[in-house]
């Protein structure tokens, strides 16, 4: 696609033919003539792509990715780097962080309020208390029960939470049997054979 553009570009502003202009590129001329073949799943791809790249503005392909994933879409990493350059989706690039004498003791907590920030609060306009409320509100929501999270094992933070409280840690499971009561086996009589 790339290739064809350039081609196209060349031949008309240098004045170049196209068999030259192939040539020197690189492609073969029956490439450049030949238009792409239509493909419906593809144009329902990147539809849906550029959906979910307006809905999340401040994350990026893999995460855009990760979504398409979770909603059954059959997309690689190649096409989706080169459909998502092709479309001409980018993502802001971020602010500088300025450094905090004594806050940064805990991350966890300053990367979450980073991404409020991000997300929330420079994006939005607040009229009225309970406004500020329903959207704080709603985007706590959204943060814990539908945006996935890599570290998490691409899933929900919800979601997480919950398999995480049914099953038990690997770590504290040597823990939990050496803490469980012990079944003295020495007193246990063996019926004797007569």
């Amino acid at each position: 696609m790339r290739r064809r553009r350039a081609i196209d570009h060349v031949t008309a502003v240098m004045d170049v033919s196209e068999r030259r202009a192939c040539r020197a590129v690189g492609q073969h001329r029956s490439t450049q003539r030949r238009p792409a073949p239509a493909n419906p799943y593809r144009d329902m791809l990147v539809a849906r792509m550029r959906t979910l790249a307006v809905e999340n503005p401040r994350r990026g392909r893999r995460y855009v990715m990760d979504l398409l994933h979770k909603e059954r879409w059959q997309v690689g990493a190649r096409l989706m780097k080169r459909l998502w350059r092709s479309e001409g989706l980018l993502v802001p690039q971020r602010r500088r962080k300025r450094r905090r004498i004594g806050n940064g003791k805990n991350g966890i907590v300053e990367s979450f309020n980073g991404r409020l920030r991000d997300e929330l609060l420079s994006s939005e306009i607040f009229d009225t208390l309970a406004e500020a409320r329903y959207l704080v509100d709603r985007w706590r929501l959204h943060y814990n029960h539908r945006r996935i999270q890599r570290a998490l094992g691409k899933m929900t933070p919800a979601a997480f939470s919950a398999r995480c409280a049914w099953a038990p840690s690997r770590r504290l499971a040597p823990l939990a049997r050496a803490a469980a009561p012990k079944r003295d086996t020495r007193s246990a009589t063996i019926p004797k054979l007569s």
